[in-house]
């Protein structure tokens, strides 16, 4: 069964809110990951948010995703933070399952190039992958390795497609696939 998870838009003190909820979870011995959308490159925040941040320098909008169960925890923390004097509070929430993204890859070295087809070949359990683009290999004898100007490339995997799931190991996947050189689009969660 997929874990559910909670986007949680808050707003605290600048550099301080995502912190100390981190903090106040382990304290507690809650090994519960908390997520930050935005270093996630899953872009959430509004011209509303951003305008808010202008006008409030000290303060900031966050999107976190916890697990569901950790959400009353969290919600502790802000409470406490705001006992500390700082400004905490949820402004809304919403409850997810599932996330998917749109990719596109293109790489000019096999080692690379293998370790992308294992994970569209063979993708973590709760991961469906469609590919729109078919994985394609290209292997040329005589070309010259994968220097940047290279006029062919020794080696080419080209493949495209969406990939859809449980939010963790979609989120794994991603990253996964950015690391070596794709490009992730349209990243959205349900």
């Amino acid at each position: 069964m997929s874990q559910k998870y909670v986007e949680m838009v808050i707003s605290t003190a600048r550099g301080i809110g995502e912190g100390f909820i981190r903090g106040w979870l382990r304290a507690r011995g809650d090994a519960s990951e908390v997520l930050n959308l935005e270093r996630e490159e899953i872009e959430r925040e509004s011209f509303r948010e951003l305008l808010q941040e202008l006008a409030h320098p000290g303060e900031e909008v966050a999107h976190l995703l916890v697990p569901e169960p950790a959400r009353a925890a969290v919600m502790e923390a802000l409470s406490a933070l705001e006992k500390e004097g700082f400004p905490a509070a949820e402004k809304t929430f919403r409850a997810y399952s599932k996330a998917s993204a749109l990719f596109s890859i293109e790489l000019f070295s096999r080692e690379a190039g293998g370790k992308a087809k294992l994970l569209l070949e063979k993708p973590e359990e709760g991961v469906r992958v469609e590919l729109r683009k078919k994985i394609t290999e290209t292997f040329r004898e005589g070309a010259k390795g994968v220097e940047l100007y290279a006029p062919e490339h020794s080696y080419e995997l080209r493949a495209g497609g969406s990939i859809e799931g449980d939010i963790r190991p979609v989120l794994s996947m991603i990253a996964s696939l950015r690391s070596l050189g794709a490009e992730i689009t349209k990243i959205t969660l349900s």
